[in-house]
């Protein structure tokens, strides 16, 4: 028997086995397959209401402390790994901070909201000034209620509203950062 003809026969039963394993995932698939919750950050060209500026930031640091499902009775369910990455710089492109699968258990079930937590201080970089500390009063930016659906992704975008919110001095030399507004959108739902 020649060599080609073994390494042949070899690759029939390799495919023949994988195609039959194929069909039988197929035909006893009950799970959900691969559907997310994907969390998203950017920084957005539009001025929140107190913006007293007239340039933006270049980023702004946010560590997120918590992301969370809030269930029917208000109780709040943690999606966050605990080893997973809590610092974030955040510029005017979409940056994905948290992804997590959407369990069995979770689809179709009603929520009564979607919530991301961050610290209080954000630092950030403009034009004129490398190291910007603001304190910001709101912590948390949510999503409100919502059914998570079956066989779609999910993806909740914080918008973090900051034109105008650096003032510059020319003369100076110097920018001052003002303190931006948040929201939140979803898709997929």
């Amino acid at each position: 028997m020649s060599h080609e003809v073994v390494h042949f026969g070899r690759f029939l039963r390799a495919a023949t086995s994988l195609a039959l394993l194929a069909l039988a995932a197929c035909a006893g698939d009950t799970d959900l397959g691969s559907y997310y919750i994907t969390v998203k950050m950017l920084g957005v060209f539009e001025s929140p209401a107190a913006a007293t500026g007239s340039f933006e930031p270049i980023s702004q640091n946010y560590n997120i402390t918590d992301i969370v499902l809030v269930e029917a009775d208000d109780t709040e369910t943690s999606i966050l790994d605990a080893s997973a990455e809590k610092e974030f710089v955040i510029i005017d492109r979409s940056q994905i901070i948290a992804k997590k699968a959407i369990a069995a258990a979770n689809v179709d079930k009603a929520y009564n909201g979607f919530r991301v937590y961050f610290d209080s201080v954000v630092t950030g970089t403009s034009k004129l000034k490398s190291d910007h500390e603001i304190t910001i009063d709101t912590t948390s930016v949510g999503y409100g209620s919502f059914t998570m659906p079956k066989g779609s992704d999910v993806t909740f975008t914080v918008r973090i509203k900051w034109k105008g919110t650096v003032i510059r001095d020319e003369s100076a030399g110097t920018d001052t950062m003002e303190i931006p507004q948040f929201e939140m959108k979803a898709s997929g739902l």
